[in-house]
């Protein structure tokens, strides 16, 4: 349907189907901004992020309104490590949400609250119901896997229990391997291979800890108060 409405408005059976993207999958009055929002795609696909930001830019040059064009440069921008555009974007997807198709809403509101406004279990919640009306979309399967760490109350208990076994197991390395002497100090090891080994994976062990103990506390802080945190 998309590609037949394309060709009665003058554009070349050629170029349709070279860039055939279904209009409800990316809502725009204009057919050159929806050409080079599929352009983006591709050239991600081919050549990575940052080739692709020039073509989702230029989509919102040609359509100011183009919602998912915004939240296309917001993802974008987010992979490239560039969060501040990213959530400039994003929060300019999610104010043009309206003129986006039901499916389109989903993905901009979804980004939004798991960027721009940090809200993971409200992004959650929100992938949640997307997969349940849109079943066949793997799209917030993705997003769901890509959000990590959601923040219901079994997560936390998780995360408290990461903290606690890193943690504890961190303090016992560091007692036994690194103040103490004993048999089992770093230096009361003999210099032979078993040795050696034992030294590098005293000090593995503990780098291994650290950042368990790390990545535990991190995101129970994140859990603590999402709302206050961006992407």
């Amino acid at each position: 349907m998309a590609s037949k409405f394309r060709a009665r408005v003058g554009e070349s059976l050629a170029t349709v189907q070279q860039h055939d993207v279904p209009l409800e999958e990316a809502t725009t009055s204009s057919l050159q901004a929806l050409q080079a929002y599929s352009m983006g795609w591709k050239r991600n696909a081919s050549a990575g992020a940052e080739a692709a930001l020039p073509f989702f830019k230029r989509a919102v040059e040609i359509d100011p309104k183009f919602a998912l064009g915004y939240a296309a440069l917001g993802l974008f921008y987010g992979s490239t490590g560039e969060s501040d555009l990213a959530a400039e974007n994003t929060r300019k997807a999610y104010e043009l949400r309206d003129r986006a198709s039901d499916k389109e809403k989903f993905f901009i509101t979804a980004y939004y609250d798991g960027r721009a406004t940090g809200n993971q279990e409200k992004a959650q919640q929100t992938c949640e119901q997307w997969a349940q009306i849109y079943p066949r979309d793997w799209t917030p399967h993705s997003f769901l896997s890509g959000f990590g760490l959601v923040w219901t109350t079994e997560k936390r208990l998780g995360l408290i229990l990461l903290s606690l076994s890193m943690s504890g197991s961190l303090l016992f390395g560091l007692y036994h391997h690194f103040m103490v002497m004993g048999p089992d100090h770093v230096r009361s090891q003999p210099p032979n291979p078993w040795g050696l080994a034992f030294v590098l994976t005293a000090y593995g062990l503990s780098i291994a800890e650290a950042i368990g103990t790390y990545v535990g506390v991190h995101f129970l802080w994140i859990a603590r108060a999402p709302s206050n945190r961006v992407v």
